[in-house]
């Protein structure tokens, strides 16, 4: 997460957020940081890339993407 430059301290609150609500979609985060939806898909995408979160399923029309490793602790 560190090496996500400027983007760490959002990726540090979305990844402590996602310790205690394991499954996200782009609106929740953007709102969550207080980030545009496009730099809400972006940091999600980083965390996609980083094996961090994983997509799951759709609410609405909206892709929600869970914390998966996480979940499988329990």
């Amino acid at each position: 997460i560190l090496g996500l430059g400027k983007r760490a301290e959002n990726a540090r609150q979305l990844l402590n957020h996602l310790y205690q609500r394991p499954v996200v979609t782009p609106n929740q985060v953007a709102d969550l940081l207080g980030v545009s939806h496009p730099t809400a898909s972006s940091l999600i995408q980083s965390f996609e890339d980083l094996s961090i979160l994983k997509p799951s399923f759709k609410i609405d029309r909206s892709q929600a993407y869970v914390f998966e490793q996480y979940i499988h602790l329990y």
